[in-house]
């Protein structure tokens, strides 16, 4: 076949990411790809990388769907194309939303965002597909304002974890629970997440399939976690006592949060990775405390 047939007749396919369920797509690769078992673990190993340069468009679009629902993201270019550049997906909290809406719009983005209420949710004000220049020159032009949080993630490399509805997350409803587990998620009991570590399109996925449960997949990356007391534990009072001190909260302000029956706050603004080793550490010295991913 020559270079202009191969041109004309064929696309060049890609894999951008692998989930956690990709060990299953294997079987696949090798079926509509041809691939040897090496080069599929190489590929399902690295997350990336070239599957075929050369194949007919319609043999790489009959396997996207099946690929897609083994947890593979895969990229149809044409024949020849060059890899499109790493996109990156960012983040932003803001202390003062409007300063930092000034500035996202003095750069051409965030135009209908309105106020403080751009920036509230689990994610903070997330703003989609940049390239690694404009990640660089929004966080540059942020540092000017006070209190901003900015942290990016490459899209290929995103994993996110599924909430129930975020004003209580309840028990999920059973034909969910059953979905998930096929698909091989279990739920995190510490952050209170319904499953952990899904890529994009296994994401959408559950999202499509179950639109009336009330789902939110948040960025691994984008989390941001609270700590509250919900009791005493195995602490005595003056334990307790001293080691509030040690959070700089007073005998007073923990009376006064008991009497109004308010949860007690600790800790704020914890990355997912920080928050399991606080719940550790407090489980170890015996005190009982509720991870709450934050909305603001």
């Amino acid at each position: 076949m020559t270079t202009q047939q191969i041109a004309e007749d064929a696309v060049q396919v890609t894999l951008v990411a692998a989930g956690s369920q990709a060990s299953l797509a294997a079987r696949a690769l090798t079926h509509h790809f041809g691939l040897r078992v090496e080069e599929t673990e190489v590929l399902l190993m690295t997350g990336k990388g070239m599957i075929a340069p050369a194949v007919p468009e319609p043999v790489a679009r009959a396997a996207q769907p099946l690929l897609a629902a083994l947890g593979l993201q895969i990229a149809i270019l044409p024949y020849g194309a060059k890899a499109e550049p790493e996109l990156y997906d960012l983040s932003i909290r803001a202390a003062q939303p409007d300063c930092a809406l000034a500035v996202l719009q003095s750069h051409g983005v965030a135009a209908d965002i309105t106020g403080a209420a751009g920036f509230s949710g689990p994610s903070g004000l997330v703003i989609a597909g940049l390239s690694q220049g404009q990640v660089e020159a929004l966080r540059v032009a942020l540092l000017a304002v006070e209190g901003v949080q900015v942290v990016a993630c490459a899209v290929s490399a995103a994993r996110y974890d599924l909430f129930g509805a975020l004003a209580g997350e309840g028990r999920a409803p059973l034909p969910l629970r059953r979905h998930l587990s096929m698909l091989g998620y279990r739920p995190d009991h510490a952050t209170s997440a319904l499953a952990c570590d899904l890529d994009l399109s296994s994401l959408k996925h559950v999202l499509s399939r179950f639109p009336e449960c009330g789902l939110t997949g948040v960025n691994q990356a984008f989390q941001r976690y609270q700590v509250t007391v919900t009791g005493p534990g195995r602490l005595t009072r003056q334990e307790m006592l001293d080691f509030l001190a040690t959070r700089g909260i007073s005998a007073e302000h923990l009376a006064a949060s008991l009497q109004a029956g308010r949860p007690l706050q600790i800790d704020s603004g914890l990355g997912r990775a920080t928050i399991r080793q606080f719940l550790a550490d407090y489980a170890l010295i015996g005190l009982p405390v509720r991870a709450e991913l934050t909305h603001a």
